[in-house]
């Protein structure tokens, strides 16, 4: 049985399914915009970053049109392609022949404008926004969260509704069940029956035949002999949050999990954002020294848990996360993937373990591997739970430190909206966890932290302080013997470490001395060009980076060739210079085994070539 069609059918028939989400005024107007170039003529884009991949990628095709090249002026993505078209230099303009070329930023359209008008005055230009009256957030106004949004409005508004109580009632109940939060949805479908509302009894057939639906789809999943294995990774997950005395409040279900489970308590990041850290714990690879960028894809070739698993007879599943291909000639999809669109690549957490638990039930007896990206524990912690919301008037991160220089960061409000997060993730893991084939493996990891407030910063993607890296590894299979271990590990060590599991049945005990932390630079020019940002921050953080973090120090290595040496927690004081620690920095500085950046960006260049398109 097709079980997520099966609950449509039931929904669809008991009048309870949600309005399709469209689009929003400014995604019909790129569209617009996009329809409106003839299909004869040489296109260049530009811009290659996440606007162009996040945002306008999943609105419009690019070969519906001939699209000829990428444009943009950071260094590190030049040579690299996007849907098979190469991403060149601006200077190489001249030799495509181009003649449209579609602005994909927001923030520096005006100035990239002035520029081809400039250079390129053969060129015409398409401007995406130039019709669009109100700063759009294309990141950040995201259905996901504005869903979450909505249904916070909606139950601060029921809470001193009295006659249209019935009406919200059951536009919560809808909305609960669009992200398949059965559990809250039987909570308020509780309160409408008591209430009596006038199709009580519908609901109540309905409680009746969903119920049935979910015991069935329980049957079939226990029914599965093979081990399947599934990494639920939760998108910034501090081990902070996990292992603290108050985490056995907020997350009980997962506490008792990781009673029965392999347990890595002092696990460290790679880097300090998810594409980096996905590549990094799938393949080994290092964000820096394997010249990776906010665009690479993970090449499955290049894994060894996934080449075992294929030989093993696995199938792949993705929902979510960063793109996964074969290799680097074949650049179509090597998973079945779904939430790779800019319309579903964040989805609610239980919406997106229904769709992996709804796939899994369709497939034969074969061994499946798969992968969530699950975004509840992201700032800004939108959730089905939250009693309180900030609003963030463009990036969370970049608002913070503006805030900051007011003194006026809600940072207690935040850490309530946190919590409340954590919260709702663990009462949807139980929920789920009860469904979940009887010899699964389950990894449950953080890709990396998020500072929020500690050390006067804010956000993950920045700092190298300790709260961005350290995160919670989890490793759950009935048949294995439960241990906890304080050793240092890398996520970059975490294949290894599946397949030693997966053969020996137990844990391979980490040995090592330190692990390494690097980051590209920051080349978002909307954030270098942010004074109040860059100041507030510390230009240092724009820099590239590699950190060698033992038990006890942390060593940082700048692409300028600055250096800190740090002893956590107290990750503001830096000792480089004091000779007590000159043999214990001298140590640290010969861990790298490269000390070489393949690039040299210091701010000043950055702003001058404030082109290079990021997150806008």
């Amino acid at each position: 049985m097709d079980f997520a069609q099966r609950l449509e059918e039931i929904l669809a028939r008991y009048e309870l399914e949600h309005p399709a989400l469209v689009l929003n005024p400014v995604e019909k107007s790129i569209v617009q915009k996009w329809k409106c170039i003839p299909e004869d003529a040489r296109v260049a884009i530009w811009g290659a970053g996440d606007h162009t991949t996040q945002v306008l990628m999943e609105l419009v095709s690019f070969e519906e049109k001939n699209t000829v090249c990428f444009v943009d002026k950071n260094r590190m993505l030049h040579g690299k392609k996007i849907k098979g078209i190469p991403i060149l230099p601006p200077g190489e303009i001249e030799k495509m022949d181009i003649d449209y070329i579609v602005i994909s930023s927001y923030a520096f359209r005006e100035e990239i404008a002035t520029e081809i008008r400039e250079e390129h005055p053969q060129c015409k230009i398409v401007d995406l926004y130039d019709e669009v009256k109100e700063k759009p957030h294309p990141f950040y106004d995201h259905s996901f969260y504005l869903f979450y949004r909505e249904l916070f409005e909606l139950k601060r508004r029921l809470t001193d509704a009295k006659s249209e109580r019935g009406r919200l009632l059951k536009e919560i109940i809808v909305k609960y069940l669009y992200i398949r939060d059965f559990s809250s949805a039987r909570k308020y479908i509780k309160i409408y029956l008591e209430g009596g509302y006038e199709d009580a009894d519908q609901l109540r057939n309905f409680s009746l035949e969903l119920d049935e639906l979910l015991k069935q789809l329980r049957a079939v999943l226990k029914a599965r002999k093979t081990y399947d294995m599934a990494f639920f990774v939760l998108d910034s997950l501090r081990a902070k949050d996990v292992f603290s005395e108050q985490a056995k409040k907020i997350m009980p279900f997962l506490h008792d999990l990781m009673a029965k489970s392999i347990v890595f308590k002092k696990a460290y990041s790679t880097s300090t954002y998810t594409a980096a850290c996905f590549n990094s714990f799938l393949t080994g690879k290092k964000v820096v020294d394997d010249g990776l960028s906010y665009n690479s894809p993970i090449i499955f070739d290049d894994s060894i848990l996934l080449r075992y698993l294929q030989e093993k007879g696995y199938d792949f599943y993705q929902y979510g996360g960063i793109r996964i291909i074969q290799n680097e000639e074949i650049e179509e999809p090597a998973f079945h993937a779904k939430g790779m669109t800019k319309r579903d690549k964040f989805e609610a957490l239980p919406k997106r373990i229904w769709n992996y638990i709804t796939d899994l039930a369709k497939v034969n007896q074969q061994p499946v591997f798969s992968i969530l990206h699950l975004m509840e524990s992201h700032w800004p912690f939108p959730n089905g739970n939250q009693s309180e919301q900030v609003i963030f008037d463009g990036h969370p991160g970049v608002n913070c430190y503006h805030w900051k220089k007011t003194g006026e960061v809600p940072v207690e409000k935040l850490i309530k909206i946190k919590d409340s997060a954590l919260g709702y993730i663990d009462e949807q893991l139980s929920f789920y966890m009860d469904f979940l084939p009887e010899n699964i493996n389950l990894i449950i990891l953080g890709d990396h932290g998020q500072v929020l407030g500690e050390h006067n910063a804010f956000w993950n993607v920045f700092t190298w302080y300790d709260e961005a890296i350290h995160v919670p590894v989890i490793y759950y299979n009935k048949n294995l013997k439960p241990k906890t271990s304080e050793a240092l590990f890398s996520l970059g060590d975490l294949p290894s470490q599946i397949l030693y599991i997966m053969q020996n049945g137990e844990m391979l005990e980490p040995k090592r001395p330190y692990i390494e932390v690097q980051r590209d630079p920051v080349s978002n020019p909307g954030f270098l060009n942010d004074e109040v940002f860059i100041n507030e921050l510390g230009v240092k953080f724009t820099h590239g980076y590699k950190v060698i973090r033992t038990l006890n120090e942390k060593y940082v290595l700048y692409d300028d060739g600055s250096e800190e040496f740090v002893i956590p927690p107290n990750e503001n004081i830096n000792l480089i210079n004091q000779p007590q620690y000159a043999e214990k920095i001298d140590k640290l500085r010969n861990y790298l085994d490269n000390k070489g950046f393949p690039y040299k960006t210091q701010l000043a260049e950055v702003k001058k070539d404030a082109h290079s398109c990021g997150i806008d």
